[in-house]
């Protein structure tokens, strides 16, 4: 998976990355992606 993340975004997703990338942390990522969707962009 690849992501392009907004500097704004970047700084969060560090965050939830040291807490491991599991299930939560992906729904997180998509809930955001579906907020937001010129600020991320989520490759698979």
């Amino acid at each position: 998976m690849k992501l392009n993340l907004k500097k704004s975004f970047q700084k969060d997703f560090d965050k939830l990355l040291l807490n491991g990338f599991d299930d939560r942390v992906l729904k997180e990522v998509i809930l955001r992606k579906n907020r937001y969707p010129h600020h991320l962009k989520i490759t698979l």
